[in-house]
């Protein structure tokens, strides 16, 4: 399994230094926060630490310094990587590595052949987000999307702005009902593996292609 890259560093040992780390990686499900703390949510670390196949293979130290590679919003479900490799963690998290990732996503209206042209080529060549919340006003370019339906569609970012799939759509005129991230990069996350469920991965399988 690879994680293309666009800029590379120097050398492998910038993202995967020699010390042995865990790679873990989480099919995310609703209604938990990418937090450590949480008053209101269950948190993603607490479905992590309580998984039995975790809690049988890791100890509470091993856990410590783990940590989750960007976050998805309490109601986006999929693919979220653990990681206590910081320089893997950074690498992945920085826009100047333009990793992308994709996501599922279902939509309120449908959108019919026509209008489909129109939102591809409006996303690629950019958009203007309006602000929200502690996020401003922005202009987005090279979004691309792939429709399965006239309300289902993989749409695949670069960057890495506050709620950018919700405001992109809620800029043509749609609404995002589901969505469900499902790769990073070429790391796709897998098909056997269900909401609230985990696999282990060692630094072979997620090979970078440096």
């Amino acid at each position: 399994i690879k994680i293309e890259k666009k800029q590379n560093p120097e050398n492998d040992e910038l993202v995967f230094p020699p010390k042995n780390h865990l790679y873990i990686v989480m099919n995310k499900p609703k209604n938990c926060v990418c937090s450590r703390v949480s008053d209101q949510s269950k948190t993603v670390y607490e479905i992590l630490e309580n998984h039995p196949y975790v809690k049988n293979k890791f100890s509470s130290k091993d856990l410590e310094k783990i940590s989750a590679i960007g976050r998805l919003d309490k109601d986006t479900t999929g693919l979220l990587i653990f990681t206590t490799n910081g320089s893997f963690n950074n690498y992945i998290t920085a826009e100047k590595s333009q990793i992308s990732k994709t996501y599922y996503v279902t939509l309120k209206n449908r959108v019919s052949k026509t209008e489909q042209c129109v939102y591809e080529e409006k996303l690629k060549s950019g958009i203007w987000l309006e602000a929200e919340k502690k996020a401003g006003k922005a202009f987005v370019e090279n979004q691309k999307i792939s429709w399965e339906s006239e309300k289902t569609c993989f749409f695949t970012i670069e960057q890495g702005i506050f709620h950018q799939l919700r405001r992109s759509f809620l800029s043509l005129g749609n609404e995002v009902v589901e969505l469900h991230r499902v790769k990073i990069g070429n790391l796709e996350l897998p098909e056997d593996l269900n909401l609230g469920d985990v696999k282990i991965f060692s630094r072979k399988e997620l090979e970078i292609s440096l």
